[in-house]
């Protein structure tokens, strides 16, 4: 029994009714190839093993961490559907191509998302995957099937060709930036006031900061996913010719502004009353420290807990303790 050849995407000896349709943008490229004509009636067509691995039934990717561990991470949640029945000029050659339902694809109608891939986008190893493709990708895939031609677009969603994104890395590390930068004070000029640097968007992170007199600054972040969108269709772009033109100006990537804080003098002791005043127990986050030496940011001020003071105390520009302040809140 023999086996068909396989030419590129395509099977020597089999065609559709559409095989002269041509697509530059996706793995087809070319027509089927011409039929070869025989006249061995012995001649069968049986499974070849390329077509299986066409198709992304198996949508778990293995991947091996920094410590040499295969990690299996699922990459898709497209399913079987259907199939799609390729025929030769003999009514023995004939072959059944899966096709796959492709709803779970989010389409990007968006001027400056441009990538001709697939996006996986995941939230740490195990969260749901997010598939995202622009509406010219999609509307090709979806034609490729209604042109019974399936092999190009079971290609193009196997998981081997699905580029994933994982987000989880990128967001701990925007909120691990958060805390050094509302704890570093940037004015080396004046010991007597601290200026912080507070981001307000990272790339596709939102902080919406809140303030009020118990957590002092706290971030709300949010996510948008359109940004980030953006950014890896430009960094899978072809660069400009304009040199000039291959950096992102920082304001596109971002928005920041400093805040100062002026701070008592360590051998002044504080100009606060208690006439106008409201002093809640353990000032002026309400409570107790969980540890020695506990930190924490108020009013955009690193304070630390210290176990044998029994109160909250603010910090130097060196880290350390200004033992002789007096924190207290206002009503």
């Amino acid at each position: 029994m023999a086996e068909p050849a396989i030419g590129g995407n395509n099977l020597i000896g089999l065609n559709n009714t559409n095989s002269g349709n041509q697509n530059n943008d996706l793995p087809s490229g070319r027509p089927f190839p011409t039929t070869i004509s025989t006249n061995d009636t012995n001649v069968n067509v049986v499974s070849s093993p390329i077509l299986e691995s066409l198709s992304p039934q198996q949508t778990i990717r293995e991947v091996v961490d920094a410590d040499g561990l295969v990690e299996k991470i699922r990459v898709s949640n497209i399913s079987e559907n259907g199939f799609i029945t390729l025929y030769g000029n003999y009514s023995q050659n004939s072959i059944d191509i899966p096709t796959f339902d492709l709803s779970s694809i989010n389409v990007i109608n968006d001027e400056e998302v441009t990538f001709k891939f697939i996006l996986c986008l995941k939230d740490g190893n195990n969260s749901v995957s997010q598939l995202f493709a622009t509406s010219e990708t999609y509307n090709k895939l979806q034609q490729q099937y209604n042109d019974n031609n399936p092999i190009p677009t079971n290609y193009l969603i196997n998981e081997r060709k699905i580029v994933v994104v994982d987000i989880r890395p990128i967001k701990n590390k925007v909120e691990d930036l958060r805390i050094e930068e509302l704890n570093l004070d940037i004015n080396l000029s004046n010991v007597g006031e601290k200026e912080y640097v507070t981001v307000f968007k990272n790339l596709f992170v939102n902080s919406n900061y809140e303030s009020d007199n118990i957590t002092g600054y706290k971030a709300n972040p949010t996510y948008d996913t359109i940004k980030l969108l953006r950014y890896i269709s430009w960094v899978v772009s072809k660069p400009p010719q304009n040199y000039n033109d291959r950096v992102l100006p920082a304001q596109s990537l971002g928005e920041w502004r400093s805040i100062k804080d002026e701070l008592p003098s360590e051998s002044e002791p504080p100009n606060e009353t208690t006439n106008d005043t409201f002093l809640p127990e353990y000032p002026p986050i309400g409570r107790r420290g969980r540890y020695d030496e506990e930190e924490a940011i108020f009013n955009s001020r690193t304070i630390m807990w210290l176990d044998n003071e029994n109160k909250w105390v603010p910090m130097n520009k060196n880290g350390d303790p200004m033992k002789g302040i007096v924190l207290i809140k206002r009503n």
